[in-house]
């Protein structure tokens, strides 16, 4: 069975999110990952499933490249997003990061990338997001307010 939806992969990685979509036979428009060997892993995972031709949507870019969106749009090409999903970073809001870290990782730069994702989901509101990320950003807090409430 093919199914007609389409699905943007942010902070990629190696695939972990996207292998469900693609189990479910969703269509992947576009994937953001800065690593070059998650994105390698990516392709394969991709030739695994039978997206050989659909390997060039794997975008090796920072995402707080300011061209990113220019970038996806290309990527994309006027295709519609049915999905986006993705996990910012998480070593800044987990109990673990906050733990080890001797200023609780209040100045780590990956608080912030969260909001790359908001604009990416602003920009081309697909009609389901997932994000996913750790327990604690529930309880993490920028200058007294909580992250969870930044994001909202």
């Amino acid at each position: 069975m093919k199914s007609n939806f389409t699905f943007i992969d942010l902070f990629a990685g190696c695939g972990g999110l996207s292998e469900g979509f693609y189990k479910q036979k969703f269509k992947p428009l576009a994937h953001v990952e800065q690593d070059y060997y998650s994105c390698e892993s990516l392709k394969k995972r991709m030739e695994h499933y039978g997206f050989n031709d659909l390997k060039n949507t794997v975008i090796r870019k920072d995402i707080k490249d300011k061209e990113i969106i220019s970038i996806l749009k290309k990527t994309i090409k006027n295709k519609k997003i049915d999905v986006i999903l993705g996990g910012p970073p998480c070593q800044s809001f987990s109990s673990l990061g906050r733990a080890k870290d001797k200023n609780g990782m209040k100045n780590d730069p990956r608080n912030y990338l969260f909001e790359n994702y908001e604009k990416i989901l602003n920009y081309f509101t697909p009609s389901i997001f997932l994000f996913e990320n750790v327990t604690g950003l529930l309880t993490a807090k920028f200058n007294n307010k909580k992250v969870v409430d930044v994001i909202k």
